[in-house]
Order: structure tokens, then sequence, then C-alpha cells
């Protein structure tokens, strides 16, 4: 199976951006069928090479998961594991990025993550990779692992790959704890004063909304971009809010306070009020009642809650659809480059990234970018408009 291709994406930027595109999908996909209380071998299929992380076993794929969205997926998941390589060892890659795919299977027929640890082994062995953007990826990364169990794989809560062994004698970026919150408009908005993402990712976020260098001479804009002022004005009743789910899902919030660092979104129940006062602010602007659904439940005196799981198995297919073709399925055809279906495969490496994800989807959709042309694929109907 070819790992790379010319018309595949070739650097961390094309990946941030298909793990952007794809964290609006945190909901769950009811499938005609459970697929809990089932297992099927990954041995002679497929994601065979997901063996190398330390299973053997999946969970049953649904109907909707036919052989050449495998087949496809496979292609995908192998590229994405190798870009691993030049920092870390194959089977600690392979241990996550499956997991996010096609998860481990237990005895009883349900999903068991990998232990935190193993992602913490992870950045530390990347942490000092100077590809491009790849401190951005380890920061979306990062945010994924803060939810897996902090235990060892002998509590049978989690599991580890093969001769796994952590290096003590380094910090993980897991362990960094709260970092404080630079970008001037969310600060100056007063609900967090820390965000689990670092202050250089965040500096990078400030070149793309105000294309100007964070701290080089000019003074700091202290406002909201542009396109979060104009909608904020237009929906003035819901004005904070939108300002906090911006903020919120851009620079995830960590309040020192409460502990160690966990994933927190605006919790569901603020969003409830801003669909509730101001309905035409979603429709508008995202996929209507859908964005609600997939923030965390809860109320908090900050208004933001913890994500304690990763989204439901395979949930992203019902953002596949399949395309017509006259040729068989084959793991080997990937010449054309990513098609409709990163769209639902990708989904599942960032589902629970709802932070920089929804961000994204604000500034597309506010600005009336086409992310997916970026990759060269189409998008599919259901997800967004052609343009």
């Amino acid at each position: 199976m070819p790992v790379h291709s010319p018309a595949l994406p070739g650097c961390f930027l094309n990946k941030i951006i298909v793990l952007l595109i794809c964290s609006l999908s945190i909901l769950t996909v009811v499938c005609d069928e459970s697929i809990e209380g089932k297992c099927v071998s990954l041995a002679n299929g497929h994601f065979d090479f997901c063996t190398k992380g330390g299973y053997n076993s999946t969970l049953s794929f649904p109907k909707e998961f036919t052989a050449k969205r495998q087949a496809e997926a496979a292609g995908f998941l192998t590229f994405v594991i190798e870009e691993w390589r030049n920092c870390s060892t194959l089977s600690l890659a392979t241990a996550m990025e499956c997991s996010f795919f096609v998860p481990k299977c237990s005895s009883k027929g349900t999903r068991v993550y990998p232990c935190r640890r193993v992602c913490g082994e992870l950045l530390k062995q990347c942490q000092n990779d100077t590809s491009d953007y790849r401190e951005l990826y380890m920061d979306l990364f990062l945010a994924s692992c803060l939810i897996l169990p902090n235990e060892t794989a002998s509590s049978e809560k989690c599991f580890e790959p093969p001769g796994f062994t952590p290096n003590n004698n380094i910090s993980s970026p897991l362990d960094r704890g709260c970092q404080n919150l630079i970008f001037p408009a969310c600060k100056n908005l007063g609900f967090y004063n820390h965000t689990i993402f670092a202050e250089s990712v965040q500096k990078r976020f400030y070149k793309i909304f105000y294309n100007k260098t964070y701290g080089d001479g000019q003074d700091l804009d202290q406002d909201f971009p542009i396109f979060v002022r104009k909608q904020a004005a237009n929906f003035s009743d819901c004005s904070t809010d939108i300002k906090k789910l911006f903020c919120g899902e851009l620079f995830p919030p960590c309040f020192p306070e409460e502990g160690s660092p966990k994933l927190k979104t605006l919790c569901r129940s603020v969003c409830d009020d801003i669909q509730r006062k101001c309905p035409d602010f979603f429709s508008d602007n995202f996929m209507g009642a859908e964005i609600c659904a997939f923030l965390a439940p809860g109320n908090t005196s900050h208004g933001f809650c913890d994500r304690t799981d990763w989204p439901e198995p395979f949930s992203w297919l019902r953002y596949y659809k399949e395309e017509p073709s006259t040729e068989p399925p084959s793991v080997e055809h990937v010449d054309e480059g990513p098609k409709g279906w990163v769209v639902a495969v990708a989904v599942l490496t960032t589902l629970i990234i709802v932070a920089l994800g929804l961000a994204a989807l604000i500034w597309w959709k506010w600005r009336g970018v086409t992310p997916a042309s970026w990759l060269g694929y189409k998008r599919q109907q259901d997800f967004t408009t052609e343009e």
C-alpha cells in the first residue's frame, strides 16, 4: 500500500486543514444495527497494519462501512501514521491514530482507549520537531489526549502498544498545565485567562486573523476580527455568548484552580440559549440545530464544560457519500488524491477537538472561504454548500 502520493497532502498545514474541516462532526450517528457487543479481527484486512499498535480486533463495522470505504480510509490512515515517522516510533503513532479510526474492541465488545501516557510519550518524542505547523498539530492532538484514561495497561482501563516504556526523564506537553491566554480580544472578554494552547500557537492564529505578526512592535489589535464583530452586531441579544463561543472554541479554556487541564467546550446550555434567542445565527452560519448537540453538557459559573469522551465509533460515516466507480476498490488507487471520503474519515482524528474546528468553521462560514478546495477535493452536499 503506497503511503505517499503527490496528490495527497504532504505537510502538516494540510493535515491541520483536514482536522479543522472535520472537527464539526462531533455528533453521534445512529446506525441501523448496534455495533456494541461485537468485535472483528483486524488481521488480513484493510486495517491489518493497526495490529502494530497493540491490538488485534476492532468494533464490528456498520454496514455503511463498505469494502471500498475501508480501502480508502486505510490508505488515508496509513498516510497519517507515516507523518509521525520523522520523530516517533511506529507503534506509538499506530496505537493513537488507529484508535481514532478503528478503536480496539474489548472482550465485552466495547471500545478500549489508549492510555493517556501513550499519547504523552508520542508528544514527548515529537515536541522538538521543527516541521512546519508541527506545533499547531501537536496542540490539536494534545487536546484529544486530555480525555484519555490516566491509567496503565495493567488497570485494564486502557491499552499500550507492544514494548511500551515511557521515558520518565522528560516531561510531556500533557503535563505542562494551563497556558496564559494572550489573544487580546478573548483575554479582554474576561471569562478566562488561560487556555490549553501554547502562546506560540495563539500567535499563529493572531497572524491568521489580523494578518500581522504578534509582538512585532505594532500595537496589538484589541477588538475581535471584523467578521466576529459583524455577527455580534447582527445578533445583539447574543453578542457576548457569540464572542464566548468564538474564543472558547478557538482557544479551549483552562482553569488552574480546577486542577489538571481538561478539554472544555462552551456548555451546551449556553449554546442552546443562543439558538433560542438568536435562531438565525445558526441557520445562517452552521448546520442548524446540530451545532449545540456536540458541545459538552452541563452548567458552570463560567459557561464552559468538560468533554469526557471521544465520539461514538464510526460516527463520521454520516458524512461519507460513496462516489460511483466502475473500478474495483483498491487501497493502491490513490493517485487522484483525497476525495469526499476524507471529510468523513478524517473526522475521527478531531471529533473531540471542538476547540479549533468550530472556530475555523465560524471563520470559513462568516468569510465565505472554501477550505475543501485547498486540499483539492469536493465537499459533500450535506456538509456545506458547493461554491
